[in-house]
C-alpha cells in the first residue's frame, strides 16, 4: 500500500485483554481521546459484511470525509492516529493536510477480520450461518467460530496504541480515525461494557466520541457527534449527543 507523504507506519500488537469487568482505572493522563469513524462506502458494499476488505468510499463519504477534517483540524490533536484502510484514512489524510502535521497509519486500527463471513450479503450470512451468528453475539469477546478475529483479539492490537498514545501525551487531545467494531472494543475495555451488550453504542458513520482519561477512570464525555471541532465545555455538561 501506499502511504501519504504526510505519514508514517507503526505496527504494534499487545498482548491478550482480558474481556471486561468493570471501568478500566485509567492512566491518569487527562488525555482526551476522540474516536472517529470513516465515512460512507461505496453503495455495492453497503450491504455486505465487509470487515476488514478495503472498501472505497461513496462520492458522498469522500465530500463529507473532507468536511468532517476541517471539523477534526479545529480540535489540533498532539496526533492524529490511522487505520490503514483507504476509507480511514483518506479522512485522516484531509485531517493532516489542514493540520500541516503527519498521520501515523496504524495496522492495529484496521476494521475485524471476518474470516469466511467476509464480503457475504449480510442477509445471506443470516441464512447460511444463523447458528453462528447467534453464537457471536452472545460472546463477541472469544467467538472465533467464522475463522475471523474475536473482540479480543481486536483489542489486543487496539488498546496497546491507545494506552501508548494517551500515556504520550498527558493532557493533550488526541484523533483515532478506525472503524465502528475497533471503536466498540475500545470503549468496551474503557467504560467496561459487557461484550455482548456492547452494539448498543451507537456512533454513526463519520461521527466521532470522545473519551477522556481522568483520575476515577475513562469518562465518555460526547457521542456521535457531527462536528467535534465545536464541542465545548458548555456541551459536556449538557452531555452532548448529535
Amino acid at each position: 500500500m501506499e502511504l501519504d507523504p504526510r505519514g508514517e507506519r507503526s505496527d504494534q500488537r499487545g498482548a491478550p485483554v482480558a474481556p471486561p469487568s468493570g471501568p478500566h482505572p485509567g492512566f491518569g493522563s487527562g488525555t482526551r481521546l476522540w474516536l472517529v469513524r470513516h465515512a460512507e462506502v461505496e453503495a455495492s458494499a453497503r450491504s455486505r459484511a465487509y470487515g476488514s476488505d478495503d472498501v472505497a468510499l461513496a462520492p458522498e463519504g469522500l465530500a463529507r470525509s473532507d468536511e468532517l477534517a476541517q471539523s477534526l483540524a479545529r480540535l489540533r490533536p498532539a496526533r492524529l492516529l490511522s487505520s490503514p484502510l483507504q476509507r480511514a484514512l483518506y479522512l485522516a489524510q484531509q485531517t493532516a493536510r489542514a493540520l500541516g502535521q503527519p498521520a501515523l497509519i496504524e495496522a492495529g486500527l484496521r476494521e475485524v477480520d471476518r474470516g469466511r463471513w467476509q464480503a457475504l450479503e449480510v442477509a445471506e450470512l443470516h441464512r447460511r450461518h444463523p447458528e453462528e451468528v447467534a453464537a457471536f453475539h452472545a460472546d463477541p469477546w472469544t467467538f472465533r467460530g467464522h475463522g475471523g478475529e474475536s473482540d479480543s483479539d481486536v483489542a489486543a492490537r487496539a488498546w496497546p496504541l491507545l494506552e501508548r498514545e494517551a500515556r504520550a501525551h498527558p493532557g493533550a487531545a488526541l484523533v483515532f480515525v478506525c472503524h465502528y467494531n475497533v471503536i466498540r472494543c475500545l470503549c468496551s475495555v474503557a467504560l467496561g461494557l459487557p461484550p455482548p451488550r456492547s452494539f448498543a453504542l451507537r456512533l454513526d458513520k463519520a461521527r466521532a466520541l470522545l473519551l477522556e482519561d481522568r483520575p476515577a477512570g475513562f469518562k465518555l464525555v460526547a457521542l456521535n457527534l457531527h462536528d467535534p471541532g465545536a464541542f465545548t465545555a458548555r456541551d459536556e455538561h449538557l452531555g452532548a449527543v448529535r
